[in-house]
């Protein structure tokens, strides 16, 4: 935090505060703070205007919607037997959606083929 710190000039424990919830931004600091981590303008503020199309970011070298670097921002914080639980999850019901389309697809189970 030292380095966000001194890059929108306020205290480490302030921007922690920030961090937390505990202080409120603000808009001057957003600007800032969207500046230092390369975002749009009115990336942090999430409310978009009627006809905008949200602002992306890029992660890992993908661009991701606002919605879509929180969620991999809570995705970094899952040890790694948590993402793999995860993903043995998510491909489950990948392949089962799979084979319900098959079914309904054909009119027919199958599993008995």
């Amino acid at each position: 935090m030292p380095a966000v710190s001194e890059a929108i000039d306020v205290s480490p424990g302030y921007v922690s505060h920030m961090k937390t919830g505990r202080k409120a931004i603000g808009g001057d600091y957003a600007r800032q703070i969207e500046k230092l981590l390369k975002l749009p303008a009115y990336w942090l503020d999430g409310d978009m205007a009627p006809g905008v199309q949200e602002p992306k970011a890029m992660y890992h070298g993908v661009m991701v919607t606002r919605t879509g670097l929180l969620f991999a921002a809570e995705w970094e914080k899952l040890d790694i037997a948590d993402r793999a639980d995860i993903e043995n999850e998510v491909l489950k019901r990948v392949a089962a959606k799979k084979v319900a389309k098959l079914k309904s697809s054909r009119g027919k189970n199958v599993d008995e083929q």
